[in-house]
C-alpha cells in the first residue's frame, strides 16, 4: 500500500486514517485493531465525568511490526456544565493529553480548554478538541494513553469527555 522508499505527504496520513477509520467502522465493534493499526472510543452517549485528579480517559494497544512511529491522534468534546446554584461567574479550565503516560499529565501532547467565563445557574458549553503526535515506537506491543483532568478548585462545575476517539497508525519512517 505505501512505497517506503519515499516520504508519505500529507495526503498519505490522510488516506491511511481514512482506511483506518472505514475498516474500523466494517468491524463494528467498539475497538478495532490490525497490525499497525489500532482504534478506541467512548460511545457519545455517556460521558466520562473528569476528576481532580488525573484519570485514563481511554486507551488502546498497538502491535508494532517493527521499530518505527505511530501517528497518534485524540479527539472529542469537553462539555462544561454550571451547576444550578453557581451565580456568575465561573471560571475553571480541563486538560487532555495523549500519549504513553498513563494516569499522569503529559506536557508535550496536551491542549486545555479554559474558560475565564461562563454563565453560571446550569449553562452547558461544549468545546471540540483534536490532538495529534508522532511518536518513535520499537517492534512490539504499545499502549496509547488519553488522560484528562479538571481544574481541582472549582467546585461550581461539572466538566465531561463526549465522543472521545483515540487512533494510532503505525509508519516505518517519520513523514
Amino acid at each position: 500500500m505505501l512505497n517506503h522508499n519515499k516520504r508519505m505527504s500529507g495526503l498519505g496520513i490522510v488516506l491511511i486514517a481514512l482506511w483506518a477509520a472505514i475498516n474500523f467502522l466494517w468491524a463494528g465493534t467498539e475497538a478495532y485493531a490490525a497490525p499497525g493499526v489500532a482504534f478506541e472510543f467512548a460511545p457519545c452517549e455517556e460521558g466520562i465525568e473528569l476528576t481532580n485528579d488525573y484519570q485514563n480517559v481511554v486507551a488502546l494497544t498497538l502491535f508494532a511490526p517493527k521499530r518505527g512511529y505511530v501517528v497518534l491522534t485524540g479527539s472529542g468534546n469537553l462539555n462544561l456544565t454550571t451547576l444550578p446554584s453557581t451565580k456568575d461567574p465561573v471560571a475553571g479550565w480541563a486538560n487532555i493529553s495523549i500519549g504513553t503516560i498513563s494516569s499522569t499529565g503529559s506536557t508535550e501532547n496536551q491542549t486545555v480548554v479554559d474558560i475565564p467565563f461562563a454563565e453560571g445557574g446550569g449553562h452547558a458549553y461544549t468545546h471540540p478538541f483534536s490532538l495529534t503526535t508522532v511518536i518513535p515506537v520499537g517492534r512490539g506491543t504499545q499502549t496509547f494513553y488519553m488522560v484528562g483532568i479538571r481544574d481541582p478548585n472549582t467546585a461550581v462545575s461539572t466538566w465531561n469527555a463526549w465522543c472521545v476517539k483515540l487512533t494510532a497508525i503505525f509508519v516505518e519512517r517519520r513523514m
